[in-house]
C-alpha cells in the first residue's frame, strides 16, 4: 500500500505540473481567497520536521524524508508563479537555521518570494510552525511574505525579531484562514503577531491572534502601510510594552486601513489604545466587540492624529478601562462615528469613563447609540475637553461621575455638545448629574433629561459653572431631576455663571428649586412648568420653582404633547385626636399621596405642647405616650418623594382625665363599695 500510495502521489504531481505549466499566472487567486481555490494547486507533502534547505529536502517526491517545509517553500519560490499547496503533517515544525536578515529562505524566517504563490495547509490534528522551543527562544520571525501566502489551519508561534512582525512580516498578499498567531514578539518594534507594510494586504478569517507582544506598537497586529480585513477572528491578550500603542491592533499611516467584521478584541493592553490604536489611518468596524481591554489612555480604542478615522457600526465597547482618560475610547484627534453601537460599563480613572474627546478638531458622532453604566471622576459617560460631540437619537443612561458630570462633561472652550432627539436619564454626579458645563457650548433640541441627580451637590439635570458656559435648549423635556441633599440647588438646572436660553420645553417635577441661577442673561421663556399659573418660588404659580434672575416670561398655560402636570407629594397627618392622660397615641400619615410614584420618605416632629418621645418618627405611623397633664400637642409630618416636599399638621388634645377600667363585680360583692381613696370616678 505504501508503494502504491507514493506512485499515485507522484503521478498526480506530474499531472498537476503539466496542467498548470506556464499558464498558471492566469489562475492566481486574489484576496480575500475562498476556502479552496477553484484552480488545483500543485501539492507538496512535507514529510520531515527537519529544518533544512539542502537540495535533498527540496525534492518532495514519493520518497520518504525528502520534503522539508523550508525545502518545499524554496521549490515553490523557484517555480513562481505556479500555485503550490504545502501539506503539513500534524505536530510541530521548528525553525532551527539561525541567521536573520536574509531574504532567500536559506536561514532564519521562511521567505515567500515576490512572485511566489503558496498555500500552507495544516493537518486536521493540528500543525504548528514555530521559530523556537518557547517564546523567548525564537531565532527569527516565522514568515516574511513578499509574494502570496495563505495559511490554513496552521498555528504560527514563538517568532521573535528585533524589527517589524514578530510572527509574520507581510509586504505582499497574505490570507489567514482558521489560523492562529500565538506568543510572537517584535522586540522594541511593531506588530508582535503580524505586521503589514509596503502597501501589503492581509485577509484574516476566523482564527486567533493571542498573547503576542510588541515593544512599540501593535501587540497583536500592526499596519504600517496597507490594508487588513478581518472577519470572525479573535484578538486576545496581546500587549504593546509599557509606553506602547495598540495592544490588540495598531494602524499607522494615513493610507493604512483596518476592516473588522464580527471580531472580538479582548484582554489586550497598552499605554494608549488597549484594544486598537489608530495613528493616522482608518478603521471600519462592524459587529465587533471590545471587551476588558486596558490602557493608560483609551482602554478600548485610541485615535491620535487629525486624519485618524473610526467608523463603527453595531460595535460594543464593554468593560474596558483607562487609568487616565477614555475607558471605552479616547479621540485625541480625528473623527469617530458610532452608529447603532453601545458603550457600556467602561471606566476612566480620571475623565471620560465611556468616551473622551480631547483637542479642538477632535469629533465624536453618535447615532442611534447608547452610552450606559460608565464611570469616571469627571464625565462618567462622555468627557469633551476641547473637541465636539454630536448625539442623534442616542442615549446617555446611568453613568456616574464621582466628581462632576455624570452623563457628559464639557471642559474648556471650544468644547461643544449637540444633542438631537437624544436622552439623558438616571445619570449622577456630585454636581451636574446629567451634564456639567465648565466652559463650552451645549445645544440640545427635542431631547429629554430625565431622572438625573446631583449627589451632595448642585444641578441634578445640568450645571453651568464658569462664564464661558453656554446652554441652549429647545423643545427639551427637563423632568424628575433632583439634588439629593437639603442644601442642593437646582434640581433641574444650576447656573453659577454663563448664559442660558431655554424655550418651548417642559420643566416639570424637578426638585426645588428646579432652576437656580446667578447673574443676568438666564432665560427660560415659553416653557410649561407643570401648572397653568406658571413656576413657583420666584414665579407667580404652583409649577416647578425658580429662583434668582430667571426670565420665565411667556410661560405656557397648557401642557404641550408629552408634557405632564407637576406631580406633587401630599402630606396627610391625620385628623385631630382627643386622648386621656398617659394614654398611648398613634399618629397616622398613611393617607399621604405620592402621585409620581417615586416612593415617600416620612419625618414626624413635634412642633408644640409638652414634649413627648416619638417612637418611630421616620415611618408613616408613629406613636407616643400622652403626658400626665392636660394640654394641646402639635405635630408636623413632612413627606418627600426625593424631589419635592410637603408638610401637614395635626393636633392631639390631652384631657384632664385618665382612662379607668371598671372592676369586675363578683357575685356577693357589695354594689355600693366605695372607690379607693383618691380615685376619680370614670366620666
Amino acid at each position: 500500500m505504501f508503494v502504491v500510495y507514493h506512485l499515485l502521489r507522484r503521478a498526480f504531481l506530474v499531472a498537476a505540473a503539466l496542467l498548470l505549466g506556464l499558464g498558471a499566472a492566469a489562475w492566481l487567486w486574489t484576496l480575500p481567497a475562498a476556502a479552496e481555490p477553484a484552480v488545483p494547486y500543485v501539492p507538496l507533502y512535507v514529510d520531515t520536521t527537519i529544518d533544512s534547505n539542502d537540495a535533498a529536502y527540496q525534492q518532495c517526491t514519493a520518497a520518504a524524508n525528502d520534503c522539508s517545509l523550508r525545502g518545499a517553500l524554496s521549490l515553490a519560490n523557484a517555480n513562481a508563479p505556479t500555485l503550490y499547496g504545502l501539506r503539513l503533517p500534524a505536530g510541530y515544525l521548528t525553525l532551527t537555521l539561525a541567521g536573520s536578515g536574509e531574504d532567500g529562505n536559506t536561514t532564519g524566517d521562511l521567505d515567500v518570494a515576490a512572485n511566489a504563490n503558496v498555500i500552507v495547509i495544516g493537518d486536521d490534528a493540528g500543525s504548528v510552525i514555530q521559530a523556537g522551543a518557547n517564546a523567548s527562544g525564537g531565532i527569527d520571525r516565522v514568515f516574511h511574505v513578499f509574494g502570496r501566502l495563505e495559511l490554513r489551519n496552521v498555528t504560527v508561534q514563538y517568532g521573535r525579531v528585533a524589527g517589524f512582525g514578530g510572527g509574520i512580516l507581510n509586504t505582499g498578499a497574505l490570507t489567514l484562514t482558521d489560523a492562529s498567531l500565538f506568543a510572537n514578539t517584535a522586540v522594541g518594534s511593531r506588530g508582535g503577531g503580524l505586521y503589514v507594510d509596503g502597501n501589503g494586504q492581509a485577509a484574516i478569517t476566523n482564527g486567533q491572534i493571542v498573547s503576542n507582544t510588541a515593544g512599540a506598537a501593535g501587540g497583536g497586529l500592526g499596519i504600517g502601510a496597507g490594508l487588513v480585513a478581518i472577519s470572525g477572528a479573535q484578538i486576545l491578550s496581546n500587549s504593546a510594552a509599557p509606553g506602547g500603542n495598540g495592544g490588540g491592533a495598531f494602524v499607522a499611516a494615513a493610507v493604512s486601513r483596518l476592516q473588522a467584521s464580527n471580531v472580538l478584541f479582548q484582554g489586550n493592553q497598552a499605554q494608549r489604545g488597549g484594544g486598537l490604536f489608530v495613528e493616522s489611518g482608518s478603521a471600519a468596524l462592524t459587529g465587533t466587540q471590545f471587551t476588558a481591554n486596558d490602557a493608560g489612555y483609551g482602554g478600548g480604542i485610541h485615535l491620535n492624529q487629525p486624519t485618524a478615522r473610526l467608523t463603527a457600526t453595531n460595535v460594543t465597547l464593554r468593560e474596558n478601562a483607562a487609568a487616565q482618560d477614555g475607558g471605552g475610547a479616547r479621540i485625541h484627534q480625528g473623527t469617530a462615528v458610532l452608529t447603532g453601537s453601545q458603550v457600556i460599563n467602561n471606566s476612566g480613572g480620571a475623565n471620560g469613563g465611556g468616551l473622551y474627546v480631547n483637542l479642538s478638531g477632535a469629533a465624536l458622532h453618535l447615532s442611534g447609540s447608547s452610552v450606559q453604566g460608565n464611570t469616571a471622576s469627571n464625565g462618567g459617560g462622555v468627557f469633551i475637553n476641547q473637541g465636539a460631540a454630536v448625539l442623534t437619537n442616542s442615549q446617555v443612561v446611568s453613568n456616574g461621575g464621582s466628581a462632576n458630570g455624570g452623563g457628559i462633561y464639557l471642559n474648556q472652550s471650544p468644547a461643544a455638545l449637540t444633542g438631537v432627539n437624544s436622552l439623558w436619564r438616571q445619570n449622577s454626579a456630585v454636581n451636574g448629574g446629567g451634564v456639567f458645563i465648565n466652559q463650552g457650548t451645549a445645544v440640545l433640541t427635542n431631547s429629554q433629561i430625565l431622572g438625573n441627580s446631583a449627589q451632595t451637590g448642585d444641578g441634578g439635570g445640568l450645571f453651568l459653572y464658569q462664564s464661558g458656559a453656554v446652554l441652549t435648549m429647545t423643545g427639551v423635556h427637563l423632568l424628575d431631576n433632583r439634588t439629593t441633599t437639603a442644601g442642593g440647588r437646582g434640581g433641574g438646572i444650576f447656573a453659577a455663571n454663563g448664559q442660558m436660553q431655554i424655550g418651548d420645553g417642559c420643566i416639570v417635577n424637578n426638585s426645588d428649586d428646579a432652576i437656580v441661577v446667578y447673574g443676568a442673561g438666564k432665560q427660560a421663556t415659553d416653557n410649561w412648568w407643570g401648572a397653568a399659573d406658571g413656576p413657583a418660588g420666584g414665579g407667580p404659580g404652583s409649577g416647578d420653582s425658580v429662583s434668582g434672575s430667571v426670565d420665565y416670561s411667556g410661560f405656557k398655560t397648557a401642557p404641550p404633547a408629552g408634557c405632564p402636570d407637576r406631580l406633587l407629594p401630599s402630606a396627610d397627618a391625620g385628623a385631630p385626636q382627643t386622648v386621656f392622660l398617659e394614654e398611648s397615641v398613634t399618629l397616622d400619615g398613611a393617607a399621604s399621596a405620592d402621585p409620581a410614584g417615586n416612593g415617600l420618605s416620612y419625618t414626624w416632629a413635634q412642633s408644640g405642647g409638652a414634649p413627648v418621645a416619638l417612637f418611630t418618627p421616620t415611618l408613616s405611623r408613629t406613636a407616643f405616650i400622652a403626658p400626665g397633664a392636660a394640654g394641646v400637642l402639635t405635630f408636623t409630618l413632612s413627606v418627600t418623594d426625593g424631589y419635592r416636599m410637603d408638610t401637614a399638621v395635626t393636633t392631639v388634645t390631652v384631657t384632664d382625665t385618665r382612662r379607668i377600667y371598671l372592676p369586675v363585680i363578683l357575685s356577693g360583692a357589695s354594689s355600693g363599695s366605695a372607690l379607693p381613696a383618691g380615685q376619680r370616678p370614670f366620666r
